[in-house]
């Protein structure tokens, strides 16, 4: 499965000509009956993308769905017979097309996270032409895909949800700053050092895992108002009482789920201008978004007007929950029926 995570992770794929490897898998594909005879979904989540959030979205879907409906397979290859596969991640649709004839004849869906300049664009716009839909984060990618060359109907916006069962509403008054992520070089550790080091009388939280990776690390342990966790995901919801404002400083998300998550909680977001912020956020009122360039100065700027917002930020996001966000995947799927009148992508409308 080595190369399957290095594709993952971002591995180029160098062709002149991308459509000539699908070929053979194509040609054959003839010799596979056009009616499938199995369940309605398989949800294939390989090896490389197991315990990600990719296969917690997979599971939150599948949660709102028949036992009958679906099954879930642990490799690109040897597919069940279904008639659609959803895809856990859209990097893994090439070598899912190469290796399948079987899947030509079905449906695809994929979950398009973020660009990745590091793949292949030529290869990745063809093999996304393949697919029944490409199902994106949020509207600004949705945007890019388009522009990329993925044809518009294929493109279909599904914003990410929480649990408001797990995740649940609290009084904010502890003055406590939280993130919730794993290392990445994207998350801008740096920033995130220079920030905390610059509001001494500030509490702050980390709740994520690798961060022992990051070379500053031990200088972001030392600060005197740092706190770092690792913990499970059933005590998330215990954490995120803790907090008054969420904090993410990125460089590019697809989210970050945890950003509804802690909204769910009542905690108000500050947030990098990426991924879904600009579809949930409405500038000072649920939360505050500043631009990627933005000084540590600013960010703190936001971070004391946010812990004196009292507004109810929870019911601004109640809407977001992965049942709502499971029904429409399944009509994507054919699972469940088109309501009559409803939208197909319902996206927000402002708050």
């Amino acid at each position: 499965m080595l190369n399957l995570t290095k594709r993952i992770l971002g591995a180029p794929i160098k062709r002149v000509r991308p459509e000539f490897a699908y070929l053979p898998a194509r040609a054959i594909s003839r010799l596979y009956g056009s009616e499938p005879s199995g369940v309605p979904v398989a949800f294939v989540v390989p090896e490389g993308s197991q315990g990600w959030i990719l296969e917690g979205i997979c599971r939150e879907i599948a949660r709102y769905m028949p036992a009958s409906s679906y099954v879930f397979h642990d490799s690109l290859r040897r597919l069940p017979d279904a008639q659609s596969y959803y895809v856990a991640h859209y990097a893994l649709v090439p070598e899912l097309l190469k290796l399948n004839p079987r899947a030509w004849n079905r449906r695809i869906y994929t979950w398009f996270t973020h660009p990745d300049k590091r793949l292949c664009q030529r290869e990745m716009v063809y093999s996304l032409n393949c697919t029944e839909k490409v199902f994106c984060t949020n509207t600004v990618f949705a945007h890019q895909l388009k522009l990329s060359g993925v044809a518009e109907e294929k493109i279909e916006v599904v914003l990410g949800g929480a649990d408001p069962a797990r995740f649940r509403r609290h009084e904010r008054g502890s003055g406590l700053i939280g993130l919730c992520t794993a290392y990445y070089d994207r998350k801008r550790p740096d920033l995130m050092l220079r920030l905390i080091q610059s509001m001494p009388q500030q509490p702050f939280l980390l709740l994520g895992k690798g961060w022992q990776e990051w070379p500053g690390f031990p200088h972001l342990l030392a600060l005197p108002n740092f706190k770092y966790a690792e913990a499970q995901y059933e005590d998330y919801p215990s954490y995120y009482d803790q907090m008054d404002v969420f904090l993410s400083v990125s460089a590019l998300e697809g989210g970050p789920i945890p950003m509804l998550e802690a909204m769910m909680s009542n905690v108000v977001p500050v947030v990098s201008r990426t991924g879904f912020a600009h579809d949930i956020i409405k500038q000072g009122r649920n939360g505050f978004i500043f631009d990627i360039e933005a000084p540590p100065e600013e960010i703190a700027s936001f971070i004391n007007q946010a812990l004196q917002l009292k507004a109810d930020i929870r019911s601004t996001v109640m809407r977001y929950s992965w049942e709502a966000f499971s029904a429409q995947i399944q009509r994507a799927l054919h699972v469940l029926p088109e309501r009559v009148g409803a939208p197909s992508a319902p996206l927000p409308q402002g708050i």
